[in-house]
């Protein structure tokens, strides 16, 4: 079932609004505002050329399924399922040569009520078995989850804080001068 016509990924949903005990699909990528964004700070590292520059030649796709439920001791909660691939411009943390990295990340979270997540039995673990798996736990309000925030958390959850181009080959001495050593 597809989510909106143009099967967009919305930052935030009512969950209302959602239907029950479907799994709806959505997509995403650096055409939606709040997806460019996490690709721009994802970009941060690079800095060979401009930062739009660095924008232009990356690439990142996000597809989500939600599903809105509802389990009794619970209330209503979301299941979000799905895979967040990226290939961005970054810098070797070893000779600060620039290079590209991609990521590929799949997730299980569940939006719950901010008073599930706070209850003495699910602070401590952040995780919560429901509909026969265990799902990460992110709080909602108002009954509106923000997927957005989720995403960016996966994201960089997954993001090589450390990437290397050759981790055995020798090092560039004709770095340049503005660039300090590791």
């Amino acid at each position: 079932m597809k989510g909106t016509l143009d099967n967009s990924l919305d930052a935030r949903y009512t969950i209302t609004k959602m239907a029950k005990d479907a799994w709806v699909s959505y997509t995403a990528d650096k055409n939606v505002a709040w997806v460019a964004d996490l690709l721009r700070e994802m970009n941060e590292h690079a800095t060979t050329h401009t930062p739009e520059a660095h924008f232009e030649n990356s690439v990142i796709h996000l597809s989500v399924e939600l599903s809105r439920k509802y389990k009794g001791e619970i209330g209503e909660y979301v299941l979000a399922r799905g895979t967040i691939r990226a290939t961005y411009d970054t810098e070797c943390v070893r000779t600060l040569q620039p290079m590209q990295e991609s990521m590929t990340a799949e997730f299980k979270t569940c939006f719950v009520p901010t008073t599930v997540t706070q209850s003495e039995e699910y602070a401590e673990t952040g995780e919560i078995w429901l509909d026969g798996d265990t799902w990460e736990m992110y709080p909602y309000e108002k009954n509106q989850i923000d997927v957005s925030e989720m995403i960016h958390e996966q994201a960089f959850l997954n993001y090589n804080y450390y990437p290397r181009l050759d981790a055995d080959g020798p090092l560039d001495a004709d770095l340049p001068s503005d660039k300090p050593r590791q």
